[in-house]
């Protein structure tokens, strides 16, 4: 909103999402008789004001600088003040039309992992109930996921990548130091009669919770601040015990890629966890809770799993104990 408030404000008139976001609702928005919601008609004066209290004389003189100041080299694309994805594939059609390079055919990738496709969900529900997904990850844990699996699928706005999360084509910016800069990357987005699905992603960046130059899109979108461990726990959990995975996510020093080699641990058909198997997917002490109270499934353990029983197992379960009990 300090941004581009004389955007912003007539945008609210149009938008009453994006005036829920902006706190004027009740400004430019009434219930009619039949519990419809209605613009109001709002005069000039009204909106020059609102326009007046939203604008700060020291955010438009950065902003002005910021705009002014010449593009430096590397990723940034000449004269426009936005940067690409870093990592992402390169593969590109041609085409034009408001700036935007036709997206390609999806090319699904067959050796994609669990991990992979289970982080595109999560964002891919974020984009479908608010458009916008403000990605935080101070500790870069996710990084070979942008750098990467995401499969660029076109660009647009000055060189700004088009991907693919799941079958939704989506545009991703990535923060490289500026706060100002990646807003006004993302600028005409949001504008857009019928925005499209846009990610901006921030690696090595603590989300502000007081104030940020972001703000507007966190409110009109979804800010995220996943935990590499918490989601890959989710996803492991289809093919280990609890105990297993306490002890694959015990050290401090797991990775992405860490949680894909262990995923690659099920593969080819071989049995991940017997006691899965055993307990018919239960976990934790759920798992626990019918082995202290009945001796069969020692018997099961004894003679279904006779050959796996010191390998697999055992240790299995006693892992589990430890880690619950």
């Amino acid at each position: 909103m300090h941004l581009w408030p004389e955007r912003v404000v007539l945008k609210c008139a149009e938008d009453r999402s994006l005036a829920i976001a902006h706190g004027l609702e009740e400004v430019f928005w009434h219930l009619d008789e039949a519990g419809t919601w209605q613009r109001r008609a709002v005069e000039d004066a009204t909106i020059h004001r609102l326009v007046s209290e939203r604008t700060s004389a020291t955010v438009e003189a950065a902003l002005k600088v910021l705009l002014s100041a010449p593009a430096s080299s590397g990723s940034m694309v000449r004269g426009s003040g936005r940067k690409r994805v870093q990592g992402v594939g390169t593969r590109r059609s041609q085409g034009a039309g408001n700036g935007v390079q036709e997206a390609s055919s999806r090319t699904l990738n067959p050796d994609m992992h669990p991990f992979h496709d289970y982080l595109c969900g999560q964002l891919d529900d974020m984009l479908k109930k608010r458009g916008i997904v403000v990605f935080y990850d101070p500790r870069r844990e996710f990084e070979p996921f942008f750098d990467r699996e995401l499969q660029e699928a076109g660009t647009g706005y000055d060189g700004l990548p088009r991907v693919f999360v799941k079958e939704r084509l989506t545009f991703v910016a990535r923060h490289e130091g500026s706060f100002f800069a990646l807003r006004n990357a993302v600028e005409p987005i949001p504008d857009l009669d019928k925005p499209e699905p846009l990610i901006l992603y921030l690696p090595g960046v603590e989300r502000g919770r007081q104030a940020s130059v972001l703000m507007e899109l966190e409110k009109s979108g979804t800010p995220y601040e996943p935990q590499l461990k918490r989601l890959a726990l989710n996803v492991l959990r289809n093919r280990f015990t609890d105990g297993q995975i306490d002890e694959m996510l015990r050290p401090t020093s797991v990775t992405y890629d860490d949680i894909v080699a262990f995923l690659e641990q099920g593969n080819g058909g071989q049995i991940a966890s017997v006691l899965h198997t055993l307990f018919g997917g239960a976990q934790g002490e759920t798992l626990l809770s019918p082995w202290l109270a009945s001796e069969e499934k020692d018997t099961s353990l004894v003679e279904k799993y006779t050959s796996l029983v010191e390998k697999d197992a055992i240790p299995e379960l006693l892992k589990l104990i430890e880690a619950r009990l």
